[in-house]
């Protein structure tokens, strides 16, 4: 893999993480995909670095997709151990993520199961609270108690809660770049693993009751 490659991996994602550009509907299907246009960017000698330390194209691939998800849209041209490691940290999650869901259950069954559930409906735990706090889900990922992940598979079998928390908090700019993150990453996890199976007993008993 050589710089130009290395860019072609990047580029689409960027945008795909960073802008309302699909990448997974449009592809790599972008006007500005051009090498003269890459030769001239200020940044190549980023991409010939990445391609010199990676040298393969599914694992470059893989550390975009996990720095976009987890890290900052800057992180090309930062420290590379730092993205190195938010690519190893991710990759534990998605290789594993039976395991993940089992255990982010877990977390969710003390919500939501039980003689004295603390809330009613799963549609209760994914909207704002009668206080106006954040949905206790949302609550949950953001304090990292549950993985983003398993939020993104867990949207792809009940409502689209994710698309709801965009307009709840469109005017907090931190929020709603958070969220936004969720809805672009939610694509890549759907394919991840069947959750039905695991979620059986929260969605289907307690969603929409």
């Amino acid at each position: 893999m050589n710089g130009w490659e290395a860019f072609q991996i990047y580029h689409p994602l960027h945008l795909h993480f960073t802008t309302k550009y699909d990448v997974l509907k449009y592809g790599k299907k972008l006007p500005s995909m051009k090498y003269e246009n890459f030769s001239k960017r200020r940044d190549v000698h980023e991409f010939e670095r990445w391609a010199g330390i990676v040298n393969q194209k599914e694992r470059f691939g893989e550390i975009c997709l996990a720095n976009f998800a987890y890290g900052n849209s800057n992180w090309l041209y930062e420290d590379k151990h730092d993205a190195l490691d938010c690519f190893s940290e991710t990759r534990k999650i998605r290789k594993s993520i039976n395991t993940t869901l089992e255990k982010d259950l877990h977390v969710l069954e003390k919500f939501l199961s039980g003689p004295t559930p603390k809330f009613n409906s799963f549609n209760e735990f994914v909207t704002k609270t009668p206080k106006g706090n954040k949905p206790p889900l949302l609550q949950l990922v953001l304090g990292k108690q549950v993985s983003i992940e398993s939020v993104c598979i867990l949207d792809g079998i009940s409502d689209s809660f994710i698309d709801r928390w965009v307009s709840l908090y469109d005017d907090d700019p931190m929020l709603s770049h958070f969220i936004f993150k969720l809805q672009k990453y939610r694509p890549f996890c759907s394919k991840l693993t069947n959750p039905k199976p695991l979620f059986q007993e929260i969605i289907e008993n307690h969603h929409g009751k």
